[in-house]
């Protein structure tokens, strides 16, 4: 309990009172969100417990979530060790009375090179987003309709980025979508808990 203290005011002495310590606020509800967000973060805190402590159940998790088995995750890793062009995968695009085939590839190391040679210069996040996404599928498309692409020089490259940039933006976009779905399967399949999963010796 704090002291009280007197002052003299002239001929007057006065009560001198403390103030009062400031009252510790109620805590104030969680708001839905908060709620929601906490649990979001205790999922993400499990789901990185489970990969630590057991990435081949971890990784078979993440496989389902792409719709892909463990059969052709491993046909993926093996094309993309083995085959000279990668992992190559169709795709189609219908419309009412006609469709396009063509075919996606996986993107080289030099290829993610010169993407960070573009990103590198002075642009907007907007002009990122869109350069990546040019970058990408120029280096990925093998194939659409009758048209075939080669990849070996970067002669080939700019004419394949040419070709992207003369394309209507719906079918830019739409291309975009389709490879970012082809690229999600193929990081899954590679990643943490493939080499657990693959890497163990084969019976004869």
């Amino acid at each position: 309990m704090a002291k009280e203290e007197r002052q003299r005011v002239g001929e007057k002495e006065v009560l001198l009172t403390p103030p009062k310590p400031p009252q510790a606020r109620a805590p104030q509800p969680k708001t839905e969100r908060e709620r929601e967000l906490e649990m979001e973060e205790e999922k993400l805190r499990d789901q990185q417990e489970a990969l630590e402590h057991d990435p081949r159940k971890a990784y078979a998790d993440a496989l389902k979530l792409v719709g892909l088995t463990a059969e052709t995750a491993s046909e993926i890793i093996d094309d993309i060790v083995f085959n000279p062009d990668g992992y190559t995968e169709p795709f189609v695009i219908r419309g009412k009375n006609r469709e396009i085939h063509g075919a996606w590839r996986t993107r080289r190391a030099r290829d993610g090179d010169r993407l960070l040679t573009e990103l590198a210069k002075s642009m907007s996040p907007r002009e990122r987003e869109v350069m990546t996404a040019r970058l990408n599928l120029a280096d990925s498309i093998m194939s659409y309709g009758d048209k075939t692409f080669d990849h070996a020089t970067d002669d080939d490259h700019k004419a394949n980025v040419e070709w992207i940039s003369s394309l209507n933006a719906p079918v830019f976009s739409m291309l975009s979508q389709m490879l970012s779905l082809f690229d999600q399967k193929v990081l899954v399949a590679c990643q943490k808990g493939a080499v657990e999963n693959f890497s163990e010796p084969r019976g004869d």
